[in-house]
């Protein structure tokens, strides 16, 4: 049995912690990864491989432990295990963008912890992943206000104690450090958003950093903080992100430090975050957003921000939007998100020949081609020329090995037979990525508050 189950059971007969403030339950030495010349770090996981699946955007995975759970519940309907269903369910709902919903399920979950639920009590594995859970939630809906006093209250209630308890002061948490705060979580505002019944923008050609000459993108213009400046619409990224030669010609605020921060293509860096007063797309007026600092010349518009529009429908010339625009899809929006929320991504269902994956949606990757692979081999066939590719990323100007190989593949019921960019290079958990190239082909649609998404 795990420290955590245990520790659920003891609960459950009566054994409740002392009568002292914050008492630390069922975190163990073993939880902590401590690798020469890095932080230690805490891990904290539940024992099915539950936000494991969550960070994958496995529903089948997921699926296997809800029956899982619901025959062990009918044999033995203990406590733990429905708190573990719980768990799951509210990891499915994430899974398609049905955030309310997976808030509904961890309250009612807390709500029947009794003496554990409260972290002025006791500080244990299961509170903690239940709040983590729930910010990570905040984070992808954009809620940043409410989301920086979840960061506040977690640091204070768990990181403060967890490090004090363990005497490691550089103690790092896995999974739950999207971004240290460096103000107060009451000086940030509340994001949002007015929305056009009906709206179209239309795509220009933007300038290739390398061959200064204009490349197809899905790329327009937009008012940032009340300047007009071209900007890539990129669903690869969860956050918004922008030079930092614009940040500082407009004295945006710095808000908040990340070591995590990715436009999805390329690797992770280290950088700030700000809030941007106004941002203006089309007919859309969105207010008080998060972008992070890029190392790149490029303006890129978010998830945080897209997921927000109704309707969306993304061909190759433009981007048509609003409750009265035409939408057909009826697929289920599928994402994965690590159960903090600083990474998510959009993923459709991709078959190459016998193997079953799932590929990123990726529109801010200009590139022709329409499938992007990153892996630790490259194809060893002969006729495969290996070149070295320049490419920008938000960490910079990146260089890599790469081949491109023809391919034939599968997106849903959409049979395609294009070209495969394989990238020399660390693969980490980045799935393989649908860039702007796939529009050659038809359209995308979605729609997070309805949870459906899909290509046409």
């Amino acid at each position: 049995m795990s420290a955590i189950s245990a520790f659920i059971t003891a609960i459950m007969l009566g054994i409740t912690p002392a009568a002292r403030a914050a008492s630390i339950d069922a975190f163990t030495p073993d939880m902590v990864e401590q690798v020469p010349g890095a932080p230690p770090t805490l891990h904290v996981e539940d024992n099915y491989g539950i936000f494991e699946a969550l960070a994958h955007g496995d529903e089948t995975r997921l699926q296997f432990i809800q029956t899982e759970l619901a025959h062990l519940i009918q044999r033995e309907p203990t406590f733990s295990h429905k708190t573990m269903l719980g768990f799951c369910l509210s990891a499915i709902a994430r899974l398609h963008g049905d955030y309310d919903t997976s808030n509904l399920i961890l309250k009612t979950i807390a709500s029947k912890l009794g003496p554990i639920g409260d972290p002025e009590k006791t500080v244990n594995p299961l509170d903690f992943m239940i709040e983590q859970t729930l910010s990570g939630n905040l984070l992808l809906q954009g809620h940043i206000h409410a989301w920086a006093l979840s960061q506040e209250q977690i640091e204070r209630q768990y990181f403060k104690p967890l490090r004090a308890y363990y005497h490691m002061p550089s103690l790092e948490f896995s999974n739950a450090q999207p971004m240290t705060l460096s103000v107060s979580a009451e000086s940030i505002p509340n994001q949002v958003v007015r929305l056009p019944f009906l709206d179209t923008i239309n795509f220009n050609t933007a300038r290739s950093s390398f061959t200064q000459q204009g490349v197809k993108a899905a790329s327009t213009n937009i008012i940032l903080d009340g300047e007009t400046v071209p900007a890539l619409i990129g669903t690869g990224t969860l956050t918004g992100l922008l030079p930092e030669k614009f940040a500082r010609a407009h004295k945006l605020r710095i808000i908040g430090h990340s070591d995590a921060i990715s436009d999805g293509s390329g690797p992770r860096y280290s950088g700030n975050f700000v809030v941007v007063p106004s941002l203006v797309i089309g007919k859309t007026v969105f207010l008080n957003q998060l972008f992070a600092i890029s190392q790149d010349n490029e303006i890129v518009i978010g998830l945080q921000q897209l997921s927000q529009l109704r309707h969306v429908t993304i061909t190759r010339d433009a981007m048509t939007y609003g409750l009265h625009a035409p939408f057909q899809c009826t697929a289920d929006l599928v994402t994965a998100s690590i159960r903090a929320g600083y990474a998510s991504q959009w993923l459709l269902p991709l078959q190459r020949g016998t193997l079953s994956e799932w590929a990123m949606v990726d529109t801010g990757d200009n590139n022709e081609t329409v499938l992007h692979i990153r892996t630790s081999h490259l194809p060893t066939d002969a006729s495969n020329a290996v070149s070295h590719e320049f490419y920008d990323s938000a960490a910079g100007r990146q260089s890599s090995q790469m081949v491109t190989v023809p391919t034939t593949f599968s997106i849903g019921s959409v049979s395609i037979v294009d070209q495969a960019r394989y990238t020399l290079g660390s693969t980490g958990s980045i799935p393989p990525a649908l860039t702007y190239g796939l529009l050659k082909y038809g359209s995308l649609q979605f729609d997070w508050p309805e949870h459906k998404a899909c290509f046409n």
